[in-house]
């Protein structure tokens, strides 16, 4: 299994039940990975809010800023260290109405063990603690998620992963099957079904792709000790939440050289709401566009 696989499996994870994704950087083949660092910005344009049906007067945008920075460090030939540390800040436009909070902060460290048992074969587990909010920590903020996966690389153009992630502080369920395929149709054409990222890409130069899929993006986070105050509603205070956003489009990546790509995507935020899970109440927003970008760094 390479990193960018972990990455994307580990990601599916922590999209929903923790606070961030892991890098997704993309390694030539030949390459050994060490240390990667990756950095994504995304803005999802002002909608509605509603809260228990109810469509709020005011509308609310979303600004996301992830970094994240992790190595594979080669123990033997056939055991690795996989580590990975990443933040995650959105910042949304308040609405106390419809319980939408101005910010949200968080910060996961994965950890885990690769054994690779064949040229084919290869099983990771990993473990992954969050903490939910950067003011007034205590025992509650620390959030835990973990798993066991397999890969198998069926062929040099063709390879599957498979897994199943624990998280008790999950919103949908404490356990999460994963999994993905990623297949090199042609020297053009790769289509990586790799869950929370799926993508159809096209290789237009040797540097340069175009490529059109979905993404889901999200953190669970707790809300501060006096939010629920401040908009007149108590129970809110120190409340556990998830932040989801599942969108749709298409973009462009370069490879500016052996160690960096850009990449820039447009489209629709199709399913973006907020989940709060202890007091079971859920605010949407109304599908809008977004535009997004990142650099990933190898070196």
């Amino acid at each position: 299994m390479t990193l960018r696989h972990l990455a994307v499996v580990a990601a599916a994870t922590i999209a929903l039940t923790s606070s961030s994704r892991c890098a997704e950087v993309d390694l030539p083949s030949s390459a050994e990975p060490s240390w990667q660092v990756a950095m994504h910005s995304s803005y999802t344009a002002a909608n509605t809010a509603k809260f228990d049906g109810v469509k709020s007067a005011e509308e609310s945008d979303a600004y996301a800023f992830e970094l994240s920075i992790g190595r594979k460090i080669k123990l033997s030939s056939s055991w690795s260290l996989l580590v990975d540390l990443g933040s995650q800040n959105i910042y949304l436009d308040s609405i106390p109405a419809a319980r939408v909070p101005d910010e949200i902060h968080t910060l996961r460290i994965t950890t885990g063990v690769e054994f690779k048992v064949s040229e084919k074969w290869t099983i990771t587990g990993l473990f992954s603690p969050s903490l939910y909010r950067f003011e007034d920590v205590n025992s509650g903020d620390v959030g835990f998620s973990g798993g066991l996966m397999m890969a198998y690389r069926y062929r040099p153009t063709l390879s599957w992963s498979l897994g199943v992630f624990v998280s008790p502080n999950s919103s949908l369920s404490p356990v999460l099957p994963v999994g993905g395929l990623d297949w090199k149709i042609n020297r053009k054409f790769e289509l990586q079904l790799m869950f929370p990222k799926p993508r159809l890409l096209y290789q237009i130069t040797s540097s340069w792709s175009v490529f059109a899929g979905g993404d889901l993006t999200g953190a669970t986070f707790r809300t501060k000790d006096d939010f629920g105050t401040k908009i007149g509603f108590p129970k809110y205070n120190d409340a556990l939440a998830d932040y989801r956003d599942i969108r749709v489009g298409a973009g462009t990546g370069f490879q500016i050289n052996r160690g960096i790509r850009l990449e820039v995507e447009g489209g629709y935020s199709v399913d973006r709401e907020l989940n709060y899970i202890d007091i079971d109440k859920k605010v949407k927003f109304d599908p809008s566009p977004y535009i997004a970008a990142s650099l990933k760094v190898f070196f």
